[in-house]
């Protein structure tokens, strides 16, 4: 059957660690970093040749891995002379085991080559469980040596949003309404009200509020009304916006005005 429903019960265990992966990298993305709960795999160094990275969860390609504890990784002594880049990096490993396999993960260091000059970071394998690879990594810091003095851990991956991040962000933005109007400019001049308090409230659910709102103008009709608009004025005393044009239209003409309201949040 080429068709399964993962969350049903099946009569048999029918649910692995791809159906899982699959459902993180469809809501986080089919990208890999490390997740903003825990202690979100900070790094201390402990010595030249030792790091220490503390507890979280990463998601690598979609799988969940995690560090439990604080774990101590070891870098390779450098040598007097010479400069090189370590990778502190995250490994999903998927080997076979009889009929089956068995999913692990790491924390391991890809060396870097050494040299005179300026060194680069290894070059990380590559793979992408998604895509059936049984080897993915995760690249977490960069410890760069010069000789046999390392420098502090660099941080290389990416926190991933979190939904409630992802909302706060939303609910900041301002909300944009844009439409156009008709009206017959029945004014001597060249100001004509464009929006009364109850007309706004019908387009934008609330009264203009002159610290935070903007409502932007353009001609809308060229061929019946050539007189470019110049802006928008908002009048406290009546709660009126008001569109005003360079000129004043010929009295009774009709005119179209296009509009843009930034609601702020």
């Amino acid at each position: 059957m080429t068709v399964e429903c993962i969350d049903g019960r099946s009569g048999a265990p029918h649910i692995d660690g791809a159906d899982k992966g699959r459902l993180h990298a469809g809501i986080a993305g089919e990208r890999s970093g490390v997740m903003q709960v825990g202690k979100r795999l900070a790094a201390t160094q402990d010595s030249a040749n030792k790091v220490t990275v503390a507890v979280g969860d990463a998601l690598i390609h979609g799988r969940q891995c995690s560090v439990t504890a604080p774990e101590q990784v070891t870098i390779t002594s450098g040598t007097q002379g010479q400069r090189r880049n370590d990778l502190i990096c995250l490994h999903y490993m998927r080997r076979a085991s009889g009929s089956d396999y068995i999913d692990s993960a790491e924390l391991a260091v890809l060396r870097g080559t050494p040299t005179t000059g300026t060194p680069a970071d290894p070059t990380t394998p590559v793979g992408n469980v998604l895509d059936g690879a049984s080897d993915d990594w995760l690249p977490l810091y960069r410890v760069s040596l010069d000789g046999v003095t390392a420098a502090k851990p660099v941080q290389v991956f990416d926190l991933l949003p979190t939904l409630q991040s992802v909302w706060d962000s939303i609910s900041r933005m301002p909300r944009v309404i844009t439409g156009s109007k008709s009206f017959q400019w029945v004014w001597g001049g060249n100001l004509g009200d464009l929006f009364s308090d109850s007309q706004f409230k019908a387009i934008a659910g609330r009264s203009f509020d002159n610290d935070r709102d903007v409502v932007t103008v353009q001609n809308g009709d060229w061929a019946s009304n050539s007189i470019p608009t110049v802006g928008t004025v908002y009048q406290q005393s009546d709660k009126k916006v008001y569109v005003a044009y360079m000129s004043a239209p010929r009295k009774n003409s009709w005119v179209r005005v296009c509009y843009a309201i930034v609601l702020g949040a």
